[in-house]
């Protein structure tokens, strides 16, 4: 076996490189050598910047395959820079613009099928296949998030191959990503704008492009506020800056000389010459990168702009490399406005939305046994994350208990609670009070946010909004206690389902402070005022759905069997406490509705209105008897949409023709009248059960605002004119008087 390795080559590097990557050797009755060889990497000559994407071809050299073989080659970040977001799986793999000889996994005789996923290209072969000489197999793309060193290497793990292969993983791929970033600020690390707090300090990074020339020199300096100073380079390789490190400046010892451009001191800036780099665009031996960090500070409020200018080695004519803008202020404080806190039912270990929690109040000291956990960041006014670095305060008002942290399970003590460093979870716990809890977390002096939890007791009290009122008669369910689905007064051909899933009732159930009480449905009953005509028996399901929520319940009744239509009587709806102790609600009337439409009445509800006014029209729907249908939707009722004399404007939805729905034998409907003075009718046309033609209608008026007005007018212009006659009178005597013709 064969096996050459890589020396370090830069994403400038690489115009179509034959050097070898690794090596496979298939253990099997024939030896056959599988070769890597780097493609171009590209971008190339030093180009590569962040959000530009990076393209690492793959070619494999192969012999004569003539036995089954497989192994895949998956490529791996060995260093990241420091402030980048990618992982290794940000190492995207294709199979894109392969050679033919590394085809689908289907392909056919004579070619090694390749599948990418994630960060790995698998390779098959199961027949024989001709010899290959670096043909592109794959590509592995990245695209950088901040300037520094990503090294990616290219191996065959264990396990992934058939038979046994020996594979030489290749040495590190080294990609430069030219520029700057902040690597200590208040806020932007990583990128080239922050800001920083007076009086304290900043430090930039800044990554030469691959390729820099030998003796390349760079002038820093600062307009504005503040200064720079403190340069100093990393060492070749360095692990300094790195992604996982905790480090902001780089360790002398690399390949740049440093110092003051005027050799005195910083007031005019400061400099960095590379020493050792060479033009080409292979980069190799222990030279390979040249990163250099400097501080920056300010004692003033303000903005500060650095500029990063590289000079031109035979002109020394300089150009912008990289700008830098600090804006230097105040020391941030925590900000309520940018913290968070989310509070989520039970014992969770992380929560990111608000629900809301109500819970027994039965008292709880086990962690599993929390009824609520409250997930808190706490961010300054940069908009930093402060959880790592400081402590919050929880305190209770109200029933309840907390823990906080490590310290997650309630005690005696867990009323107001601190957490140590990194502890942002709080937990809360019922201690047998009931009633409004409130959950005020600071972070010093500053309320971060408050979060409620309410314990219930035992029901205390039961109110009941009736939506339905007039079953069919005979043994037959008025409304569905199902949220969703159910049918109600299905009966004669006539009758249809009364209101979709509209319950008959609705028992809102709270305990003495005024809490809502869940989980109670199986203990309502009700009874009845007269057995012959309202049965006792009714469903009743809690309606846990947002529209209404847990301590709501839907119920359900029944007309008694052989009950007639006009006959009332009276349900009390009630809740077991213990043994036989209840409480109840006031008694709810219902009266049994006939199954026949014999009349239909339209009324308005004013016998005159200003134009515009709202108005209510009213269908009522009764038998021959005059008692009012059952609640329901009659189909095939209504002949003609009523219609109006006047034109209308709805305010509710309008009549239309075919269906009828009543409750109690009603239904109303709102429109605004009509804006012309004087009389306007409304007629309607249904369908009675025997399919005759009832007509009604209702009268009504539109006053005419100007009339009254009018009127006045008149009177004043005919004692106006009867002033006139009697001046013309008097002046007519006078000037007899005097013989004046």
């Amino acid at each position: 076996m064969k096996t050459i390795s890589l020396k370090k080559v830069s994403a400038v590097a690489v115009a179509s490189l034959g050097f070898g990557l690794l090596s496979v050797v298939p253990a099997q009755a024939t030896t056959t050598a599988v070769t890597t060889v780097l493609g171009t990497v590209t971008p190339a000559d030093g180009s590569a910047v962040v959000g530009s994407t990076v393209s690492i071809p793959l070619k494999l050299t192969t012999a004569v395959v003539d036995t089954i073989t497989s192994f895949t080659a998956t490529a791996t970040f060995v260093q990241r820079p420091v402030n980048t977001a990618l992982t290794t799986s940000s190492l995207v793999a294709s199979t894109v613009g392969n050679d033919a000889e590394f085809g689908s996994a289907t392909a056919a005789t004579n070619v090694i099928g390749s599948v990418a996923t994630a960060n790995a290209i698998a390779y098959t072969s199961t027949n024989s296949a001709a010899a290959n000489t670096a043909k592109i197999a794959g590509t592995y793309t990245f695209t950088p998030d901040v300037p520094g060193i990503y090294q990616v290497t290219i191996a065959i793990p264990a396990g992934t191959n058939t038979g046994t292969i020996t594979a030489t993983a290749t040495a590190a791929i080294t990609i430069i990503v030219g520029g700057a970033q902040l690597t200590q600020a208040t806020s932007g690390l990583g990128t080239a704008t922050g800001t920083a707090t007076t009086g304290g300090s900043a430090v930039v990074m800044y990554t030469m492009p691959g390729a820099t020339a030998a003796a390349a020199r760079y002038n820093v300096t600062s307009s504005g506020v503040g200064s720079v100073t403190n340069p100093q380079d990393c060492a070749d390789d360095d692990a300094t800056m790195v992604a996982s490190a905790s480090v902001v400046r780089c360790s002398a010892g690399g390949s740049t000389t440093e110092g003051f451009i005027n050799t005195i001191n910083n007031s005019d800036g400061i400099q960095f010459t590379n020493t050792t780099l060479s033009a080409g665009n292979v980069l190799t031996g222990a030279s390979a990168q040249t990163v250099v960090t400097f501080d920056a500070a300010s004692a003033v409020a303000g903005v500060q702009t650095i500029t990063i200018t590289k000079i031109t080695l035979a002109t020394g004519a300089p150009s912008t490399a990289a700008t830098i803008t600090i804006t230097w202020g105040a020391s941030p404080t925590t900000s309520t406005a940018l913290s968070t806190s989310f509070i989520c039912a039970g014992s969770v270990t992380s929560c990111s939305a608000d629900a809301t929690i109500l819970a027994a109040k039965a008292a709880k000291t086990a962690s599993a046994d929390a009824i609520a956990s409250i997930q808190v960041t706490v961010r300054d006014t940069a908009g930093t994350s402060k959880a790592s670095s400081q402590t919050i305060t929880a305190t209770v008002t109200g029933p309840g208990t907390i823990g906080i942290g490590t310290n997650a399970v309630a005690n005696s003590a867990g009323r107001a609670l601190t957490g140590t460093a990194g502890q942002n979870l709080i937990t809360v716990f019922g201690d047998g009070t009931e009633g409004k809890a409130t959950i005020t977390i600071s972070q010093g002096t500053t309320v971060i946010a408050t979060e409620t939890v309410s314990f219930y007791g035992a029901v205390a009290s039961v109110t009941v909004t009736q939506n339905l009122s007039n079953p069919l008669a005979n043994g037959y369910l008025l409304g569905s206690a199902n949220a969703t689905s159910g049918t109600t007064n299905t009966a004669a051909a006539s009758w249809a389902n009364a209101s979709g899933n509209l319950p008959a009732v609705q028992l809102t159930l709270k305990d003495a402070s005024g809490n809502l009480v869940p989980a109670q449905a199986a203990n309502i009953s009700a009874t009845s005022s007269d057995a012959t005509v309202m049965s006792a028996t009714i469903t009743a399901v809690e309606d846990t759905t947002a529209t209404y929520g847990a301590g709501i319940y839907n119920v359900s009744v029944s007309s008694a069997a052989g009950s007639a239509a006009g006959k009332s009587a009276t349900l009390t709806f009630r809740v077991l406490l213990t043994g036989t102790t209840y409480v109840s609600a006031p008694a709810t009337t219902f009266t049994i509705g006939s199954n026949k439409i014999s009349k239909v009445a339209i009324t308005v509800d004013k016998t005159a209105y200003t134009a515009g006014d709202p108005a209510v029209m009213t269908v009522t729907a009764t038998d021959a008897a005059g008692l009012a249908v059952a609640d329901g939707l009659y189909a095939s009722s209504t002949k003609t949409a009523p219609l109006f004399s006047k034109s209308v404007v709805a305010i509710s939805t309008l009549p239309t023709t075919s269906t009828l729905t009543t409750v109690g034998g009603k239904k109303t409907y709102k429109f605004y009248a009509p804006s012309v003075p004087g009389s306007f009718t409304v007629t309607g046309e249904y369908y009675d059960n025997d399919a005759a033609v009832v007509s009604t209608t209702a009268t009504s008026s539109v006053t005419d605002a100007n009339a009254a007005s009018n009127a006045g007018l008149l009177t004043q212009i005919d004692a106006l004119n009867a002033k006139i006659v009697a001046l013309n009178a008097l002046i007519a005597k006078i000037m007899k008087k005097l013989g004046v013709k």
